[in-house]
């Protein structure tokens, strides 16, 4: 096997990289070739004198028409590339790979370790295409940011990974500066005829200059572009999380200097857009550290710093592709553990949570030593002399659910359940915490609040009061609302109502974990390893007494929607544009609101609806919408279409609609199928497996919903709803959680 490789190189005035790179590289080729587009300094003459091949190339601002005639000089039956700042690490295993692997396929990728702390550790590193066979005939295209695609044209290459050497990245920040300049020049001039691809580079390049406003325009084309490659497209969101978040910083710091607080507010726009932005990028990603960071980072800024720590948590949690190699898409490596554990660290210890903040010092020293993580360490320990939790607190009959780390914006209790609005999982706590007590339990929360507050007996306390209190004492449940912190001792159920549970890999910090549907079960042991012992399967349930309203007359043509609108309200009034070809005299009513979409990085979604809805007379949109008054428009409906993307792990909507005789017709995805089961076997709902791919939606797909609607309308299907609301009811399930404590057997 002919095992020859040519090393073919670019220079432009590299005269002090030259020795290095020769050094590295030289010994481990069969040859050398430099083509130099136009040095003024010694590079030239310094090359052929360390041995290298050197050949010229008018420069025309194009680095693959450069690279390319590097390729055709040589005769190795391999090519390999490099830039002269680069050097070959492992080069005992290059060898090996040379001899032993390289003539077994025709395209190599290869680890770039494209930046580094200046201690000798890379913090940023992917894969690149390093060597190819030279008779495939493969070609750089690009004329910046230039790549070659495992594609000749000849036949189907193979493609290898090589993983026991790899090259290292030695730019300097002048280089950088210097050769950010001359990118944006070339960027400049070729604006018009930029395809998606370098759209997203060009935005990069702005981002990196420092024009952060500049950089979303382009940023925000090439990601809607259908054409822009997975990686592009990772990448693209998570530098629109990063523009977003120094734009707020840069008017923090206008507030500071003109002491103005409406700068403020601009900034805590732009953090909450950013957060938006990196919530839509992790159905791209769940595992990609940096689009955690950059939202704990934006709650940070914002002054939310409790809301962070379930993000920076996740991103600890986060895997590296490839078991820590490096991967098609690049990673700050920081990201991953030290970054996090440092602001986890501190943050805890801000907040008073001294033993979690002494585990995160811990294991940040122990991971990462240095002077700063021991000084982190150092002062946290001295803290926690004066802050430890009792292990012999005394057993009580309370039950406890605790809520640190800034899971709410706002003290929630019966009071405001009542009155005000809450969320899903705020309503599942009250109602839990109510029916406990109505069976005789004592029931204490505490939460982000400034005063204690007991209402329906319940005692709502400030969450600073928490660690006195398991300081003394040992519940009989604790139930940790969220989270999965390790606070006492006591029998521990992390309730989770999200799909993943932060930190949720850390099993021994509880005793069990709740899952809300079978497909909720499985989600969490899929995907973040949690195992079926430590699962507690249990549901979401409803207040029987709000379904109790004067009688309401059912129109059969209206339907209604009542599910955030970025899940599938564009969708369904498409597949109802379709339905009123057929009847004409349907209507849909929308509940919740689209006004807080802009906030969440959703402007554009937020302008379409807005426009869908302004189009169609037909549509009668409400907004935001009060806990009885919504059940009365349920039962003033027949039919619910709700084709969306969004996985639910249960779907209390989908209940609420069914106790108020709603024909609903929903995708089959997530714990909506388990919700509905029965339902759908007794002919009072449907899931459709449309479409069945994620983040598509056809004309085609909007078709087929359109027949079964309209199947569903001929054949009165709503007048076969009749599901009792007792049946859900949260005391059943309160009684439930009782009865399953009592059975298992502590210790």
């Amino acid at each position: 096997m002919n095992t020859s490789i040519d090393l073919c190189c670019i220079m432009k005035n590299e005269e002090r990289n030259l020795p290095e790179f020769m050094a590295s590289f030289a010994p481990h080729v069969d040859k050398v070739i430099i083509v130099d587009t136009g040095s003024t300094d010694g590079s030239v003459e310094l090359a052929k004198s360390l041995g290298a091949e050197v050949h010229h190339f008018k420069w025309i601002s194009d680095f693959s028409a450069a690279r390319n005639y590097s390729f055709t000089l040589g005769d190795s039956a391999y090519v390999m590339w490099a830039d002269l700042d680069d050097s070959l690490r492992n080069s005992e295993a290059f060898k090996m790979w040379k001899a032993e692997v390289m003539p077994l396929a025709d395209y190599h990728l290869a680890p770039y370790q494209y930046a580094n702390d200046g201690k000798g550790n890379s913090t940023c590193s992917f894969i690149r295409e390093r060597v190819v066979r030279r008779s495939m005939g493969f070609k750089w295209k690009y004329f910046l940011h230039e790549g070659m695609r495992p594609d000749s044209g000849n036949r189907q290459p193979s493609v290898e990974m090589a993983n026991g050497w790899d090259i290292w990245h030695r730019r300097t920040q002048e280089d950088l500066n210097a050769d950010r300049m001359r990118n944006l020049s070339m960027f400049q001039a070729r604006e018009r005829e930029l395809d998606s691809r370098m759209q997203f580079y060009y935005g990069k390049e702005l981002f990196e200059a420092g024009f952060w406003d500049q950089s979303l325009d382009w940023f925000n084309k090439a990601i809607v572009a259908p054409e822009l490659e997975p990686h592009d497209r990772v990448l693209a969101f998570q530098y629109v999380g990063y523009a977003l978040l120094h734009l707020g910083q840069k008017q923090l710091e206008f507030a500071e200097s003109y002491k103005d607080d409406s700068y403020r507010q601009k900034a805590n726009t732009l953090f909450h857009e950013s957060i938006g932005r990196s919530l839509d990028a992790l159905q791209l990603d769940p595992h990609r550290a940096e689009f955690h960071v950059n939202i704990a980072d934006a709650f940070l800024k914002a002054g939310e710093a409790p809301k962070s720590i379930p993000f920076y948590e996740a991103a600890k949690s986060c895997q590296l592709p490839g078991g820590g190699k490096a991967g098609p898409v690049f990673n700050f490596l920081p990201m991953y553990s030290e970054y996090p554990r440092t602001l986890l660290a501190q943050i805890h210890a801000q907040m008073g949570n001294f033993p979690k903040a002494q585990t995160e010092a811990e294991e940040l020293y122990r991971l990462h030593p240095s002077e700063q993580s021991k000084k982190i360490l150092d002062e946290i320990n001295k803290a926690c002399a004066f802050n430890v939790i009792s292990a012999d607190a005394k057993d009580c009959d309370d039950i406890v659910i605790s809520c640190p780390g800034g899971f709410q914006a706002f003290p929630w209790d019966g009071e405001t359940y009542r009155t005000s609005f809450c969320g899903g999982s705020e309503t599942a706590a009250i109602e839990m915490a109510e029916n406990f007590v109505k069976l005789g339990r004592r029931v204490k929360i505490f939460q982000n609040r400034d005063a204690p507050l007991t209402s329906y007996g319940v005692e709502y306390l400030p969450v600073s009061g928490l660690f006195d209190y398991f300081k003394e004492h040992k519940p009989w449940l604790h139930i940790a609302w969220r989270h999965s912190e390790k606070l006492t001792n006591a029998f521990t159920i992390a309730w989770c109502h999200d799909l993943m549970l932060p930190g949720g890999e850390r099993t021994a910090n509880y005793d069990y974990v709740t899952a809300l549907t079978p497909f909720h079960s499985r989600r969490l042991q899929t995907v973040q390893g949690i195992p079926l012992n430590k699962v507690f399967l249990t549901r979401n349930g409803l207040n029987p007494e709000k379904f109790v309203t004067e009688p309401i007359e059912r129109d059969p043509m209206r339907f209604v929607f009542s599910s955030s609108p970025d899940r599938g309200l564009d969708r369904a009034m498409l597949v109802l544009d379709r339905v009123r070809e057929a009847h004409p005299e349907v209507s849909l009513t929308i509940h919740y609101g689209i006004e807080h979409l802009e906030k969440y990085g959703l402007g554009a979604l937020q302008k379409q609806l807005g426009k869908m809805i302004d189009e169609r007379a037909w549509v009668k949109y409400v907004g935001k919408t009060s806990q009885p008054d919504l059940i009365r428009s349920f039962k003033k409906s027949s039919y619910c279409v709700a084709p969306a993307d969004w996985i639910e792990t249960s779907c209390i909507a989908s209940m609420e609609q069914l106790c108020s005789g709603v024909y609903q017709i929903r995708r089959a995805v997530g714990g909506v199928v388990d919700t509905l089961e029965g339902a759908v076997m007794r002919g009072m709902a449907e899931v459709l497996k449309c479409p069945s791919e994620y983040g598509l939606f056809s004309a085609k797909d909007a078709d087929t919903y359109a027949a079964a609607v309209i199947k569903a309308m001929d054949e009165k299907r709503y007048l076969r709803v009749k599901a009792d609301p007792n049946d859900y009811a949260w005391s059943k399930i309160a009684a439930e959680w009782l009865a399953f404590r009592d059975s298992v057997k502590i210790g």
